[in-house]
Parts: structure tokens; C-alpha cells; sequence
């Protein structure tokens, strides 16, 4: 079937969800249907999605539960009963402008992944833009290749790859759309704006302590490292494809130190690689990185970060 059906998981979102389920009436006919899944929501969420559901009869919208904690578990629930040929993941606090869809829709060449950019609106209500990479590879690395809801996505390859993973608690929409590249899928960048992402602090579904957080994010890298290493002929992208991979094993020394050396040594260690220099600051620490590793020179920075705290 053309068109798109949204899924929205759903958690104590009582003052985003009417807002959001008008910004998906806004996209017109090109909607099918819409999943509101409720993941044990404890105000009046479903009261809101209810009288929202009153309001426009019109547009084919259900209600579903599911107890397993977790936004994936919320999006997976209903991908079995979706016959639309694309889907829009939002999430309750986003909101999607007019004609976002049928615009992505049409400006698709077939492929299985769109990504696209986004304004991000902070909670005084200031606007930033964000626009993706055009190189896939850095983009999926660096965790700039659009999100959840600025993306469309194709159902039979999200399908294919088993959806998303309900064991992570962070980093999910970048491991799918890693598990998707390395299945074969096709990714179409836009740039449309016709999104907004809408800072919220708390009552979010998927949260996650920074030490977790960051042992998601690395570990999903590092797996994509290995499985793409050997195919990127590219001297320059294969170069920025370990400068974020050794980055990210810097920024989870701090939460998980042996985690972050054991990462580092069986990926980098042994291939031509040198962290990029371009202060004093770094060249002293080029140098202990060369001479006593990065175990050495990470406990050694991690002394002056202390000192200057």
C-alpha cells in the first residue's frame, strides 16, 4: 500500500500528544493510519489520544499497549499490522510540519532510508538547525545521519532486519540504521526542515544513566567499525571513520575505563592511525599515545581533566 503509517510510542506525554497527533493530520491523505502505543503511561495520556481520536474520525487512528518497557519494544508493536510501503516513527513531543511525508515521498528515488534535516527547539523555544552528512559512513559513525522522526523509513527493510533492538536503552536509532546499511539498504539524503525535534528533560521512555549511554554508543561503533573496515578504499573517510571511533573510546574512558582500553586495542591498535594534532596540547599527547599507548596516555590526560575540574 503507498503512503505511510506513523507510530508514535506513547509515555506520560499528556502535554505533547494532541499537539503531535495534529502536526500527523497536517500531512493530509498520505497517512493511512496512526499507532498511538501506549508504554505504561500513569496520567491522562490515553484520555488525551482518546478525545483527540473524538475530534477527527476521519483519520483511521488505534490505541495500543504494550507493558515492555522501552520506546523499541513501543515501535515494534505494531510493525506486523502495518501494510503501508513507508513508516514515520515520531515521538509524542515532535512535531512534524505540513506536508513532511508526501514531500519525502515524492522526492524518494526508491530508496529504503531517508534522512533528512531537522530544527531542534529547545524548551525557551530557540530554533538550531541540524543537517545531516552526505557521506553515509561518517554520518552513521558520527550519529549525524538524521533521527527517529525526521527519517522516513521503508517497512519491508526495517522488517528484514528484525526492527529495533529492545535491549538498548540509547543509541537505538543508530543501530538500526547500521544494521540496515550492512543488510544492503539504500539511504537518500534531503533536506526538507520539516521536522522539529522539541527538547524535553524528563518523562522521556528511553533513559539512560551517561555510563550506559556511552557504552551503547561505542559498542554499536565498534561493531560497525569491524564490519566495514575492509570495504572503505577511501584514505580520508576511512581516516574520519577512526578519528570518531577513537573519540568515542576517549569519552567512555571516563564511565568505563577498562571498557574503553579493551574497545581501543582490538580495533585501532595495529593499524595506521595517529589522533589528530593540532594544538600543543594535543601534540604532547600524540606523542605519549605513540611511545605508551592509549592506556598510558588516557590515564595521563585523565589526571590533568581531574586537576583542572
Amino acid at each position: 500500500m503507498t503512503g505511510a503509517s506513523v507510530i508514535i510510542p506513547c509515555y506520560n506525554v499528556e502535554e505533547y500528544i494532541f499537539e503531535c497527533l495534529d502536526s500527523v493530520k497536517a500531512q493530509g491523505s498520505i497517512v493511512n493510519e496512526i499507532y498511538c502505543v501506549d508504554n505504561n503511561s500513569t496520567d491522562a495520556t490515553i484520555s488525551v489520544i482518546k478525545k483527540w481520536i473524538k475530534r477527527n474520525p476521519e483519520i483511521n487512528t488505534l490505541i495500543l499497549k504494550e507493558v515492555k518497557k522501552g520506546a523499541c519494544a513501543a515501535r515494534n508493536k505494531p510493525l506486523n499490522f502495518i501494510k503501508s510501503e513507508w513508516i514515520q516513527f515520531l515521538d509524542a513531543d515532535d512535531l512534524l510540519l505540513k506536508d513532511k511525508i508526501s514531500w519525502q515521498i515524492n522526492k524518494s528515488n526508491k530508496s529504503d532510508i531517508i534522512y533528512d534535516s531537522s530544527l531542534r527547539r529547545s524548551s525557551h523555544g530557540e530554533e538550531t538547525k541540524k543537517i545531516p552528512d552526505s557521506n553515509i559512513l561518517l554520518g552513521l559513525m558520527k550519529g549525524n545521519l538524521g533521527n527517529t522522526c525526521a527519517n522516513l523509513w521503508n517497512k519491508n527493510a526495517v522488517m528484514k532486519v528484525g526492527g529495533w533492538n529492545e535491549n538498548l536503552s540509547s543509541s537505538q536509532e543508530y543501530d538500526l540504521m547500521m544494521r540496515l546499511y550492512n543488510d544492503g539498504a539504500s539511504f537518500q539524503k534531503l533536506d526538507t526542515f520539516k521536522t522539529v525535534i522539541r527538547e524535553r528533560e524528563f518523562g522521556q521512555i528511553s533513559q539512560s544513566n551517561e555510563k550506559k549511554r556511552w557504552e551503547n554508543y561505542t559498542k554499536i561503533r565498534v561493531d560497525f567499525f569491524r564490519e566495514n573496515l575492509h570495504s572503505i578504499e577511501n584514505a580520508k573517510i576511512l581516516d574520519g571513520f577512526m578519528s570518531h571511533l577513537f573519540r568515542s573510546f576517549q569519552l567512555l574512558y571516563r564511565y568505563n575505563d577498562k571498557l574503553a582500553i579493551t574497545f581501543h586495542d582490538e580495533t585501532l591498535r595495529g593499524l595506521k592511525f595517529k589522533p589528530e594534532s593540532t594544538t600543543i596540547k594535543s601534540g604532547i599527547y600524540l606523542c605519549i599515545y605513540s611511545i605508551l599507548g592509549f592506556k598510558n596516555a588516557e590515564y595521563l590526560r585523565s589526571l590533568v581533566l581531574r586537576k583542572h575540574e
